[in-house]
């Protein structure tokens, strides 16, 4: 065998480990779907269950204050209770069960955890938000709140719903 065919040989060779190295990356690669397009689904419908329930308890006119929302009369009474209800009765059961959301006020500036979660965040995380307009003189009835949002002349705050799958 002369050297040119022993080159051509060679060459063979490489092309063949060229392309099984090809194919092998290939095959992995068709095998390597991430998992996260279920769970974006997942938090996508969560995220849309999470502005329904905001949108629908901020549609309920409050008994107790003129012009202010059911939503809003929660924030000022600082009704956890009957807030929590009210999302464990229309978020999904393994939401509600689980407790896996918190509850943020914001002013823009600065976000104040209203109601906490007792279980560990968990997987994708999915936030919902609903404007409210609440005077100063009615968030004093809320010492916790108002406490945190002394010195903020605004009325516009931010109800944010951070929720989990576990």
């Amino acid at each position: 065998m002369n050297e040119r065919s022993i080159k051509a040989q060679m060459l063979v060779y490489e092309a063949i480990v060229c392309a099984v190295l090809l194919a092998v990356a290939v095959f992995f690669v068709y095998q390597m779907q991430p998992p996260t397009i279920q769970s974006t689904t997942y938090s996508n419908r969560l995220k849309i269950l999470g502005d329904d329930a905001l949108r629908s308890l901020d549609s309920y006119p409050s008994d107790r204050y003129n012009g202010y929302s059911l939503l809003e009369e929660y924030i000022i009474d600082n009704n956890t209770a009957n807030f929590t209800e009210f999302l464990n009765l229309t978020l999904p059961q393994i939401v509600a069960q689980m407790g896996s959301y918190n509850i943020y006020i914001s002013n823009g500036t600065l976000s104040v955890l209203w109601i906490g979660s007792n279980s560990e965040k968990f997987g994708l995380i999915t936030r919902s938000h609903r404007l409210v307009a609440i005077s100063s003189d009615e968030l004093q009835q809320n010492p916790y709140l108002y406490q945190h949002f002394q010195g903020y002349n605004g009325c516009v705050y931010d109800v944010i719903l951070e929720m989990w799958q576990i």
